[in-house]
Protein backbone atom coordinates (compact mmCIF):
# COMPACT_ATOMS: atom_id res chain seq x y z
CA UNK A 1 0.00 0.00 0.00
CA UNK A 2 2.85 2.66 0.32
CA UNK A 3 3.61 2.12 -3.01
CA UNK A 4 0.67 3.90 -4.20
CA UNK A 5 0.53 6.61 -1.34
CA UNK A 6 1.19 10.03 -2.85
CA UNK A 7 3.37 12.83 -1.18
CA UNK A 8 2.15 16.51 -0.67
CA UNK A 9 3.97 17.61 -3.17
CA UNK A 10 2.50 14.82 -5.58
CA UNK A 11 -1.09 15.46 -4.67
CA UNK A 12 -1.03 19.25 -5.06
CA UNK A 13 0.15 18.50 -8.84
CA UNK A 14 -2.40 15.83 -9.77
CA UNK A 15 -4.78 18.50 -7.99
CA UNK A 16 -3.52 21.19 -10.91
CA UNK A 17 -3.58 18.88 -13.62
CA UNK A 18 -7.46 18.04 -12.78
CA UNK A 19 -8.01 22.07 -12.28
CA UNK A 20 -6.82 22.32 -16.09
CA UNK A 21 -8.50 19.82 -17.54
CA UNK A 22 -11.71 21.23 -16.09
CA UNK A 23 -11.37 24.54 -17.05
CA UNK A 24 -10.21 23.62 -20.72
CA UNK A 25 -13.81 21.44 -20.81
CA UNK A 26 -15.22 24.14 -19.65
CA UNK A 27 -14.24 26.49 -22.42
CA UNK A 28 -15.10 23.91 -25.14
CA UNK A 29 -18.87 23.34 -24.11
CA UNK A 30 -19.48 27.40 -23.64
CA UNK A 31 -17.76 28.38 -27.24
CA UNK A 32 -20.03 25.92 -29.06
CA UNK A 33 -23.05 28.01 -27.38
CA UNK A 34 -21.66 31.28 -29.52
CA UNK A 35 -24.18 32.39 -32.16
CA UNK A 36 -22.60 33.64 -35.15
CA UNK A 37 -24.08 37.15 -36.62
CA UNK A 38 -22.63 36.83 -40.26
CA UNK A 39 -23.41 40.28 -42.20
CA UNK A 40 -22.79 40.46 -45.54
CA UNK A 41 -19.79 42.96 -47.81
CA UNK A 42 -20.74 46.12 -48.14
CA UNK A 43 -21.40 45.69 -51.65
CA UNK A 44 -23.68 42.55 -51.27
CA UNK A 45 -25.33 44.19 -48.37
CA UNK A 46 -26.18 47.84 -50.70
CA UNK A 47 -26.96 45.02 -53.37
CA UNK A 48 -24.84 47.23 -55.70
CA UNK A 49 -23.38 45.84 -58.87
CA UNK A 50 -19.52 45.52 -58.51
CA UNK A 51 -18.14 47.86 -61.34
CA UNK A 52 -16.42 46.44 -64.66
CA UNK A 53 -12.63 47.30 -65.69
CA UNK A 54 -13.73 49.49 -68.56
CA UNK A 55 -16.49 51.41 -66.10
CA UNK A 56 -13.61 52.23 -63.97
CA UNK A 57 -11.71 53.43 -66.85
CA UNK A 58 -14.99 55.72 -68.26
CA UNK A 59 -15.30 57.38 -65.13
CA UNK A 60 -11.42 57.91 -64.49
CA UNK A 61 -11.33 59.88 -67.67
CA UNK A 62 -14.17 61.95 -66.73
CA UNK A 63 -12.96 62.70 -63.65
CA UNK A 64 -9.32 63.83 -64.74
CA UNK A 65 -10.89 65.83 -68.02
CA UNK A 66 -9.73 64.17 -71.20
CA UNK A 67 -9.62 67.44 -73.01
CA UNK A 68 -7.03 68.57 -70.91
CA UNK A 69 -4.52 65.88 -71.43
CA UNK A 70 -4.63 65.96 -75.53
CA UNK A 71 -1.78 68.52 -76.81
CA UNK A 72 -3.27 71.37 -78.09
CA UNK A 73 -1.21 72.57 -81.12
CA UNK A 74 -1.17 76.11 -82.50
CA UNK A 75 -0.62 76.79 -86.34
CA UNK A 76 0.65 80.59 -86.42
CA UNK A 77 2.55 81.13 -89.36
CA UNK A 78 4.47 84.78 -88.45
CA UNK A 79 4.96 85.75 -92.63
CA UNK A 80 4.01 85.02 -96.56
CA UNK A 81 6.69 82.15 -97.19
CA UNK A 82 7.24 79.91 -100.02
CA UNK A 83 6.67 76.62 -98.77
CA UNK A 84 9.59 75.84 -101.68
CA UNK A 85 12.27 77.32 -100.02
CA UNK A 86 11.82 76.46 -96.49
CA UNK A 87 12.87 72.99 -94.32
CA UNK A 88 11.46 70.99 -91.58
CA UNK A 89 12.89 73.84 -89.03
CA UNK A 90 10.55 76.55 -90.44
CA UNK A 91 7.84 74.17 -90.16
CA UNK A 92 8.27 73.69 -86.43
CA UNK A 93 8.99 77.51 -85.69
CA UNK A 94 4.78 77.91 -87.20
CA UNK A 95 3.48 75.45 -85.04
CA UNK A 96 3.99 72.27 -86.88
CA UNK A 97 5.23 69.00 -84.45
CA UNK A 98 8.97 67.18 -85.45
CA UNK A 99 7.70 64.57 -87.37
CA UNK A 100 4.83 66.29 -89.71
CA UNK A 101 7.12 68.94 -90.29
CA UNK A 102 9.92 66.43 -91.63
CA UNK A 103 7.16 64.93 -93.84
CA UNK A 104 5.99 68.09 -95.28
CA UNK A 105 10.10 69.19 -96.32
CA UNK A 106 9.96 64.95 -97.86
CA UNK A 107 7.33 65.07 -99.66
CA UNK A 108 8.19 68.83 -100.85
CA UNK A 109 11.64 67.74 -102.32
CA UNK A 110 10.17 64.48 -103.60
CA UNK A 111 9.62 66.48 -106.56
CA UNK A 112 10.74 69.46 -107.93
CA UNK A 113 7.86 71.47 -104.95
CA UNK A 114 4.48 71.92 -105.17
CA UNK A 115 2.53 73.73 -107.85
CA UNK A 116 -0.58 73.99 -106.00
CA UNK A 117 -1.54 75.19 -102.45
CA UNK A 118 -3.72 71.95 -101.97
CA UNK A 119 -0.77 69.91 -102.86
CA UNK A 120 0.43 69.83 -98.63
CA UNK A 121 -3.09 68.24 -97.79
CA UNK A 122 -1.59 65.37 -99.68
CA UNK A 123 0.69 65.33 -96.52
CA UNK A 124 -0.51 62.25 -94.01
CA UNK A 125 -1.21 63.69 -90.86
CA UNK A 126 -2.04 67.33 -92.44
CA UNK A 127 -5.32 68.36 -90.92
CA UNK A 128 -7.65 70.61 -92.87
CA UNK A 129 -7.72 73.02 -90.22
CA UNK A 130 -4.51 73.26 -90.46
CA UNK A 131 -3.84 73.89 -93.65
CA UNK A 132 -6.50 76.99 -93.48
CA UNK A 133 -4.47 78.29 -90.75
CA UNK A 134 -1.63 78.18 -93.31
CA UNK A 135 -2.92 79.04 -96.97
CA UNK A 136 -3.42 82.51 -96.72
CA UNK A 137 0.11 82.98 -96.07
CA UNK A 138 1.49 80.79 -99.06
CA UNK A 139 2.87 82.38 -101.90
CA UNK A 140 4.15 80.15 -104.75
CA UNK A 141 6.35 81.36 -107.20
CA UNK A 142 6.48 79.12 -111.08
CA UNK A 143 9.30 77.06 -111.54
CA UNK A 144 11.07 77.57 -114.44
CA UNK A 145 13.75 74.90 -115.85
CA UNK A 146 15.80 75.98 -118.99
CA UNK A 147 16.58 72.42 -120.38
CA UNK A 148 19.81 73.91 -122.74
CA UNK A 149 21.62 75.42 -119.31
CA UNK A 150 20.17 73.16 -115.95
CA UNK A 151 22.23 70.74 -114.44
CA UNK A 152 21.99 67.41 -113.85
CA UNK A 153 20.87 68.33 -110.36
CA UNK A 154 18.01 70.62 -111.44
CA UNK A 155 16.65 67.61 -113.35
CA UNK A 156 17.05 64.96 -110.29
CA UNK A 157 14.71 67.44 -108.40
CA UNK A 158 11.65 66.41 -111.20
CA UNK A 159 10.28 63.06 -109.43
CA UNK A 160 11.06 60.36 -111.85
CA UNK A 161 14.02 61.51 -113.21
CA UNK A 162 17.37 60.12 -111.29
CA UNK A 163 20.85 60.40 -111.56
CA UNK A 164 21.27 58.17 -114.30
CA UNK A 165 18.62 59.91 -116.83
CA UNK A 166 19.78 63.32 -115.59
CA UNK A 167 23.13 62.32 -116.43
CA UNK A 168 21.99 60.71 -119.93
CA UNK A 169 20.09 64.09 -120.66
CA UNK A 170 23.45 66.10 -120.03
CA UNK A 171 25.78 63.81 -122.61
CA UNK A 172 22.71 64.01 -125.13
CA UNK A 173 22.35 67.96 -124.50
CA UNK A 174 26.08 68.04 -125.17
CA UNK A 175 26.43 66.03 -128.41
CA UNK A 176 23.43 67.62 -130.41
CA UNK A 177 25.16 71.32 -128.96
CA UNK A 178 21.72 72.11 -127.10
CA UNK A 179 17.71 71.34 -127.60
CA UNK A 180 15.57 73.61 -129.98
CA UNK A 181 12.67 71.83 -128.76
CA UNK A 182 11.23 70.23 -125.23
CA UNK A 183 10.26 67.40 -126.73
CA UNK A 184 13.60 66.22 -127.54
CA UNK A 185 14.10 65.46 -124.12
CA UNK A 186 11.99 61.81 -125.30
CA UNK A 187 15.01 60.95 -127.32
CA UNK A 188 16.75 60.67 -123.80
CA UNK A 189 17.21 56.57 -123.07
CA UNK A 190 15.47 55.91 -120.29
CA UNK A 191 12.83 59.09 -120.03
CA UNK A 192 9.08 58.40 -119.30
CA UNK A 193 7.01 60.73 -121.86
CA UNK A 194 4.58 60.96 -118.96
CA UNK A 195 7.14 63.12 -116.79
CA UNK A 196 8.06 65.33 -119.72
CA UNK A 197 3.99 65.75 -120.01
CA UNK A 198 3.42 66.35 -116.78
CA UNK A 199 6.35 68.75 -116.14
CA UNK A 200 6.25 70.36 -119.80
CA UNK A 201 5.10 74.11 -118.18
CA UNK A 202 8.04 73.82 -116.56
CA UNK A 203 10.48 73.14 -119.03
CA UNK A 204 11.50 76.14 -121.19
CA UNK A 205 14.33 76.22 -123.86
CA UNK A 206 15.91 79.68 -124.00
CA UNK A 207 19.45 79.37 -124.25
CA UNK A 208 20.84 79.58 -127.65
CA UNK A 209 22.27 76.46 -129.58
CA UNK A 210 25.72 75.38 -130.74
CA UNK A 211 25.51 74.93 -134.64
CA UNK A 212 27.99 73.39 -136.82
CA UNK A 213 29.42 75.07 -139.67
CA UNK A 214 29.05 72.60 -142.66
CA UNK A 215 31.39 74.24 -145.00
CA UNK A 216 34.28 74.17 -142.58
CA UNK A 217 34.25 70.51 -140.30
CA UNK A 218 36.18 67.79 -141.21
CA UNK A 219 34.32 64.89 -141.56
CA UNK A 220 34.88 63.48 -137.84
CA UNK A 221 33.33 66.60 -136.58
CA UNK A 222 29.88 65.73 -138.97
CA UNK A 223 29.51 62.77 -138.32
CA UNK A 224 29.80 62.92 -134.14
CA UNK A 225 26.62 64.68 -134.14
CA UNK A 226 23.97 61.76 -133.72
CA UNK A 227 21.87 63.23 -136.64
CA UNK A 228 24.09 62.92 -138.99
CA UNK A 229 25.97 59.35 -139.77
CA UNK A 230 29.23 58.36 -141.72
CA UNK A 231 27.49 57.90 -145.61
CA UNK A 232 25.81 61.31 -144.57
CA UNK A 233 29.06 63.04 -143.73
CA UNK A 234 31.15 61.62 -146.48
CA UNK A 235 28.09 62.84 -149.14
CA UNK A 236 28.79 66.42 -147.47
CA UNK A 237 32.14 66.26 -148.04
CA UNK A 238 31.98 64.79 -151.53
CA UNK A 239 29.53 67.80 -152.50
CA UNK A 240 31.17 70.38 -150.85
CA UNK A 241 34.46 69.15 -152.89
CA UNK A 242 32.71 69.78 -156.23
CA UNK A 243 30.75 73.00 -155.48
CA UNK A 244 32.91 74.82 -152.84
CA UNK A 245 30.72 76.13 -150.51
CA UNK A 246 27.39 74.52 -150.12
CA UNK A 247 23.72 75.62 -148.59
CA UNK A 248 20.82 73.74 -147.89
CA UNK A 249 19.48 73.21 -151.52
CA UNK A 250 22.68 71.13 -151.61
CA UNK A 251 22.03 68.22 -148.86
CA UNK A 252 17.78 68.34 -149.76
CA UNK A 253 18.74 64.46 -151.40
CA UNK A 254 21.31 63.47 -148.37
CA UNK A 255 18.97 63.49 -145.73
CA UNK A 256 14.83 62.50 -145.45
CA UNK A 257 12.13 65.24 -144.48
CA UNK A 258 12.33 64.44 -141.33
CA UNK A 259 15.57 63.77 -140.82
CA UNK A 260 16.46 67.49 -142.12
CA UNK A 261 13.68 68.73 -140.06
CA UNK A 262 15.77 68.06 -137.10
CA UNK A 263 19.33 68.46 -138.44
CA UNK A 264 18.86 71.94 -139.98
CA UNK A 265 18.41 73.35 -136.36
CA UNK A 266 22.34 72.90 -135.75
CA UNK A 267 23.96 74.10 -139.30
CA UNK A 268 24.87 77.96 -140.52
CA UNK A 269 26.42 78.28 -143.79
CA UNK A 270 28.63 81.15 -142.89
CA UNK A 271 31.34 81.47 -139.99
Amino acid sequence: MKFFQLTRNERLGLIGVLVIFLVIILFKHFDAQVTVDYRPSSIEYKKEPVPSVRQTFERRKESIGFDEMRKVIHIAPFEKFNPNRVDAEYWKKIGFENKLAIRLQKFIQSGIGIKEKGDLTKVYGMKKEWFECIKDSIILEKLHIDINTASAESFEAINGIGEKISHRIIKFRNSLGGFYSIQQLKKVYGIDSNIIAKNYDIFNVNAVRNKMNVNTLGLKKLVDHPFINLQQGEEIIKIRSVYGEIDSLALKDIFTLKEWSELKHYLKWEN
